[in-house]
């Protein structure tokens, strides 16, 4: 697959915001949801209650161990050419995700889940898994670009992803996202 991170050229409706509709055909499907708890799989790509969240300064950390079993088929195989999404951005930054901002989000809609706000779904970074060789499993940190899903200029808010690589013994680590907005 050529899945990767959608610049601002993916924004074609031009409001500012690469929607989750827009960047879909670039980062493709979704393979892990990086919930907080419970169900790590495609079906929990909606479970916005269940992701990770900043904190008033703008700060994100998740930690969570997700065993090699309960990965979908071939994950290992092909970190290297797979990519984390981070979605949310508070558009109207009064320190949540609502409907007043940017309406409700016609992808969850479409998915029949209503009443998400469009703030909760639309990609607010994307970084490239790298420093895996085909087939093989990293030790360590796997390092992830400083993917703004912005593209082009410079990023208005300071990204740093550093997230847990799988462990040879079988399991997928997820150590630490981080997010840092100025």
């Amino acid at each position: 697959m050529d899945f990767h991170c959608p610049d601002k050229s993916a924004d074609t409706n031009h409001n500012g915001y690469v929607s989750t509709e827009e960047g879909l055909p670039m980062y493709g499907d979704i393979f892990i949801s990086l919930t907080t708890t419970g169900d790590t799989t495609k079906a929990s790509g909606l479970a916005v209650d269940r992701m990770p969240a900043a904190d008033a300064r703008g700060e994100l950390t998740y930690e969570r161990t997700i065993p090699a079993a309960e990965l979908p088929a071939g994950n290992i195989a092909h970190l290297h050419d797979l990519h984390i999404v981070q979605h949310g951005i508070d558009a109207n930054r009064n320190g949540k995700y609502d409907l007043d901002a940017l309406s409700e989000s016609t992808f969850a809609k479409s998915l029949g889940v209503p009443n998400i706000p469009e703030e909760a779904t639309d990609p607010a970074t994307c970084g490239m898994v790298s420093g895996a060789a085909a087939g093989s499993v990293p030790a360590g940190g796997v390092n992830t670009g400083d993917g703004s899903t912005l593209g082009g200029g410079p990023v208005s808010a300071p990204v740093i992803y550093s997230v847990g690589g799988a462990a040879l013994a079988g399991v997928l680590g997820v150590a630490l996202v981080r997010r840092r907005r100025a």
